[in-house]
């Protein structure tokens, strides 16, 4: 069982790497941004109205 806990750290900091890349760079920081808060926050809003 050591590997399921090799592998959940191994993508939790890889995943917190890409993160800190993103969020350094305004650019990158700014598609993030439309690439993927947005759009959740459309589908959630769509979700909360029909209900």
């Amino acid at each position: 069982m050591e590997w399921i806990e090799t592998g959940t750290t191994t993508v939790t900091s890889i995943f917190t790497g890409v993160l800190n890349i993103c969020t350094s760079n305004p650019l990158l920081t700014a598609c993030l941004t439309a690439g993927v808060v947005i759009p959740l926050g459309v589908k959630v809003f769509r979700k909360f109205r029909k209900m």
